[in-house]
């Protein structure tokens, strides 16, 4: 379905785990997030039904743009190099993560947090893409952004994860974007 479906890719985690978590009398039990992606389905599949699904949504071709992004507990940032006429733009941008947050990332000091690293790379490469949709029409291109952390490599080619925790909803936001 996320063929067909574009944009769905990255709605699944919540599904997985639902199907997972199955009792033995064979029911899925029907969390608020299973009906948050029971909801995000049938709205992309309308939104799908109003227009033509162009070429370039479906097949990826020679990214026009690049970029790297980096995100650590203070913040993230990264940079785009945008092709221009005659020269190339460098877009730079950076952005403080909420107290609430950096004081919820796991360290040393917190071993208990409820937030990794990893998932603020995750936050990072998402605002990275919606950094390029600012900067550029992206419609019909593809783009290509470097990172450095596995585990955003790995949930963004995967499109899920195997828990409901904030990179379920990340990979959510991101598929819907």
């Amino acid at each position: 379905m996320a063929i067909a479906i574009l944009g769905t890719r990255g709605l699944f985690s919540t599904l997985q785990e639902a199907f997972r978590n199955t009792a033995d009398n064979h029911r899925i039990k029907l969390s608020r997030p299973v009906h948050d992606f029971l909801r995000d389905f049938p709205w992309l599949a309308l939104d799908l039904a109003r227009r033509p699904t162009r070429i370039g949504e479906v097949i990826p071709v020679t990214p026009c743009t690049h970029g790297a992004c980096d995100a650590a507990g203070s913040g993230m940032g990264g940079v785009h190099f945008i092709p221009s006429r005659n020269k190339i733009l460098p877009i730079l941008w950076r952005q403080q993560f909420p107290t609430n947050m950096t004081k919820a990332l796991v360290s040393f000091a917190n071993p208990r947090g409820t937030i990794t690293n990893s998932d603020l790379e995750l936050e990072g490469s998402i605002a990275q893409a919606d950094m390029w949709c600012q900067a550029v029409d992206v419609q019909e291109r593809t783009i290509h952004n470097c990172y450095d952390n596995i585990a955003t490599v790995h949930w963004q080619q995967k499109g899920s994860t195997t828990t409901l925790g904030l990179v379920a909803y990340l990979l959510r936001l991101q598929a819907i974007h």
